[in-house]
């Protein structure tokens, strides 16, 4: 499998603080079947703010402690950017990492409490200049969770999204998890991460939630979202996601 959104790296963000959690995480994802990791530090203006530089030198490091562990999980760096102004200028100039080759994809997030107004107009800018946005952990944003439409109009545009694996299997509460199961059930998702933080609370671990998408959608698709999908995401192929399910009302479902 591969975790496509994982804070694995140490002392960039709010992830492990040492070396030695950043390893034990690995064994940890190792041992679920993980087999590469989209290292993933939070790219946010004025709270973190790693440099390229930084990111390439830690994951240099941690690819070094996993050899000599002998933990055999890849390690691919990238950011989690946070949806902020100037963004695209920034995305244009090339002054952080994404995902893929000509085909580029970012991990972008949106604040937990409401959508930004400029969204869609970024997201449109995106893929004028071939950059696919990835959007991470949608059913914690609060005004996406009382409306889909919107949700459903950004993939219509060409948008991916990624749900974690821990809103799968409950670990955010069960509001949350209804959220996503929803998600699944009218395709509004194409992608399961961890978005892991720790070795102990918030660990790397997929199986549960890919057990849970697989009672929804069926085990072929469930495991499409760890691997066929993440795979050709970082191999800079164009992936198109399924037709978003109109949602019935409930005058329908009863005729």
């Amino acid at each position: 499998m591969i975790d496509i959104h994982c804070h694995i790296l140490p002392q960039l963000d709010d992830g492990p603080e040492t070396l030695e959690e950043a390893v034990a995480m690995a064994q940890i994802a190792s041992q679920d079947g993980i087999r590469q990791i989209v290292a993933a530090p939070h790219l946010r203006q004025g709270v973190y703010e790693p440099t390229t530089e930084q990111i390439l030198a830690r994951t240099e490091e941690f690819v070094a402690a996993l050899r000599q562990a002998e933990i055999p999980v890849n390690v691919v760096p990238t950011v989690n950017v946070c949806l902020e102004p100037n963004l695209i200028d920034h995305l244009v100039a090339g002054d952080f990492l994404t995902l893929g080759g000509d085909t580029r994809y970012i991990l972008l997030e949106l604040p937990n409490d409401r959508v930004p107004l400029q969204v869609e107009s970024f997201f449109h800018q995106c893929l004028l200049k071939r950059v696919i946005p990835i959007l991470v952990h949608p059913e914690r944003t609060l005004e996406i969770r009382d409306c889909l439409e919107r949700l459903k109009n950004w993939i219509n545009m060409g948008v991916l999204v990624q749900v974690n694996a821990m809103s799968l299997t409950g670990g955010f509460g069960k509001r949350v998890q209804r959220m996503v199961r929803k998600m699944m059930e009218q395709h509004l998702c194409h992608l399961i991460a961890s978005e892991a933080h720790s070795s102990d609370k918030r660990i790397p671990v997929l199986s549960n939630a890919v057990e849970v998408a697989a009672g929804i959608l069926g085990e072929d698709i469930a495991q499409e979202m760890v691997t066929q999908l993440p795979a050709q995401i970082l191999a800079g192929e164009f992936v198109e996601p399924p037709v978003p399910v109109v949602s019935r009302h409930w005058w329908q479902s009863s005729l």
